[in-house]
């Protein structure tokens, strides 16, 4: 993943597997895609943070716990005149992307346990909605780079 890429609906949905509560609304082998999906976004992502600091060596970078799951987001902001003003910008940004991002997993589960009800197939239905999400989920990025200057570029579980 280039260091200028928005994360991915795949990354999305690391944050905020909880929600999704595949065991609830999948069977066995929508899991075992779902958590493969998981492992790959996990492995790929183990030199995110060194890309960012390469290519955006100005700004500053925050971390704020999720309000809907335990992993914590990180953002990187554009400084602003003081230290404070860009950290108020930093948890407003965290406060509406996070908040943007339930909302998106709420919808993506109640589309896939539509979907699995009306027949469709486990893994159709999810590789159909991701690819319907990934766009949304850009512009929810893009939006909260625009309105705070702050770029959401990973989750990462507590250690």
């Amino acid at each position: 993943m280039l260091a200028t890429q928005k994360p991915s609906v795949r990354h999305i949905i690391i944050q905020f597997r909880t929600k999704l509560t595949l065991g609830q609304l999948m069977g066995d082998s929508m899991r075992l895609i779902v958590f493969g999906i998981l492992a790959t976004a996990l492995l790929a992502g183990c030199s995110r943070q060194a890309m960012m600091d390469r290519a955006y060596p100005d700004r500053m970078r925050f971390a704020f716990q999720s309000a809907h799951t335990e992993d914590i987001l990180k953002y990187a902001c554009e400084r602003g005149e003081t230290e404070s003003e860009t950290r108020r910008r930093a948890t407003a940004a965290h406060r509406y992307f996070d908040s943007q991002m339930d909302a998106f997993a709420q919808r993506f589960a109640e589309r896939m346990k539509q979907a699995v009800d009306n027949g469709e197939n486990e893994v159709v239905a999810a590789v159909r909605l991701s690819r319907q999400s990934e766009d949304w989920a850009e512009q929810v990025v893009d939006l909260t780079e625009a309105r705070y200057q702050c770029m959401f570029y990973d989750a990462v579980e507590p250690t």
